[in-house]
């Protein structure tokens, strides 16, 4: 169920919200345990933290702290 359109990471992640052990992740995978941990807590952290855009918002314009120019 490795999902195309997704990182790894986050696949291991569904997997894991699916109640799939990081061992039996790892051992399926064949990875060592705490990589796969580390990759669900990041994207565990990573969805929890993720900014919300919004499509109709004008983008700002900054201006180059060396040249002054936008």
């Amino acid at each position: 169920k490795l999902m195309a359109n997704r990182s790894f990471g986050l696949s291991l992640y569904d997997f894991h919200l699916e109640g799939v052990s990081a061992k039996e992740l790892a051992s399926a995978y064949a990875l060592p345990v705490m990589w796969v941990e580390e990759r669900i807590e990041a994207a565990r952290l990573c969805l929890k933290f993720q900014v919300k855009l919004s499509v109709n918002s004008k983008p700002t314009t900054t201006t180059c702290c060396r040249t002054g120019r936008a």
